[in-house]
């Protein structure tokens, strides 16, 4: 003979389920975020994932590379391992003057790793993907390229993945459009 469940037992086994189905909703929801590191370069802000991201430095020493594009800052030592500096104002065309305080975002996976030169650093946020829209008509040429989505406040997401691929490949300008 089974036993039968009390409308006690019921309504207990009713709200766990509930509570349940609510863990479920919440860790699908955050499939849907993204965090992002936001920074500045001259007036506009930028965000890169974090998951590319190993690390903010800041620009103490580094060395020019004469004769090389525009887009290469130089080099500079960090923690024993010398990394190219990619200045994104250069690349993205951006008329911006330099701060006397640059920030290096240090970019990597596995054994690619660079340094992005920024004016500052400003914070890191969880960002929904589905706020993420396409493209607007200002932004053409190689930000184009590079974009993972723009949010409502102007901000551009830019795409980690596609950059790091890019910076591994080439350091030809040319090769980046």
């Amino acid at each position: 003979m089974a036993l039968q469940p009390t409308p006690q037992d019921l309504l207990i086994l009713n709200q766990r389920a509930k509570e349940l189905a609510k863990v479920n909703f919440k860790e699908n929801e955050a499939t849907n975020l993204i965090e992002v590191l936001f920074f500045n370069l001259g007036k506009e802000k930028y965000g890169i994932e974090t998951i590319y991201i190993k690390e903010v430095f800041p620009l103490k020493n580094y060395t020019s590379l004469p004769l090389s594009p525009s887009f290469i800052y130089g080099v500079t030592n960090v923690r024993r391992k010398i990394l190219m500096i990619i200045d994104l104002k250069a690349l993205f065309e951006i008329d911006a003057p330099t701060p006397k305080e640059n920030q290096l975002i240090i970019l990597g996976q596995e054994e690619m790793e660079y340094a992005l030169i920024i004016d500052n650093f400003s914070n890191i946020e969880k960002v929904s993907t589905e706020k993420l829209q396409t493209s607007l008509s200002t932004l053409t040429g190689i930000r184009l390229e590079y974009l993972k989505g723009l949010l409502l406040d102007g901000s551009v997401i830019l795409d980690g993945k596609k950059l790091l691929k890019a910076l591994f490949l080439s350091t030809n300008v040319e090769d980046f459009k």
